[in-house]
């Protein structure tokens, strides 16, 4: 009997701590709430500024439509803050898609992408996608969990000049958001010298 307790009071004082580890991770530590990785082209110029037209996600499995708006301004201000793109306003997008008789889906493909992007003026056409979002309640709070992977697609030779993949955590969805487009484009911020 004595077993027992000791057994199920060892579990219960590991939860509790991997638990209290995890909020103290999400609440105060950022480094902690995003991960991320990426590579580039070697003809990626980064001493130069481009212009970038984001794509914008018409729909996704994982997250709510207000969501993926929230999720396009954040990508548009987190390619700003590299310090190296202009970003295309989305209504400008809009116009575009409506004029072209484009489809949000058709963009999914690179070379309708690329050339909907040179429609734009753009020299670099932003994709990204969302790969998993979930969401987990240990008993201390909801943690959410959201992986992205972006895109950078030149428009003039077709080639992806950038590709991150980035992992947020966060007590709420706009925390895991913000924190997965700063795991996607940590890479990117690091090979301009930007720490954002």
């Amino acid at each position: 009997m004595t077993t027992t307790k000791r057994k199920t009071g060892a579990t219960s004082g590991r939860r509790a701590g991997i638990s209290l580890l995890l909020i103290a991770l999400i609440s105060g530590c950022s480094s902690a709430t995003s991960s991320g990785t990426g590579t580039y082209s070697p003809t990626f110029d980064i001493d130069r500024t481009y212009t970038v037209a984001v794509i914008p996600l018409e729909k996704s499995p994982y997250v709510k439509p207000k969501d993926l708006q929230a999720l396009y301004d954040m990508l548009a201000m987190g390619l700003l803050k590299a310090g190296i793109f202009k970003v295309v306003e989305r209504q400008r997008i809009k116009d575009v898609l409506k004029e072209q008789e484009f489809q949000y889906s058709g963009l999914v493909d690179e070379s309708t992408a690329v050339e909907f992007g040179k429609l734009l003026g753009a020299d670099v056409v932003a994709m990204y996608d969302i790969l998993t979002a979930r969401m987990r309640n240990d008993g201390y709070g909801k943690v959410y969990m959201l992986e992205i992977v972006v895109k950078l697609v030149d428009t003039k030779t077709g080639e992806i000049i950038y590709f991150g993949r980035g992992t947020g955590y966060g007590a709420t969805k706009g925390e895991a958001m913000e924190n997965a487009v700063k795991g996607a484009l940590k890479y990117l911020y690091e090979m301009t010298g930007r720490k954002k």
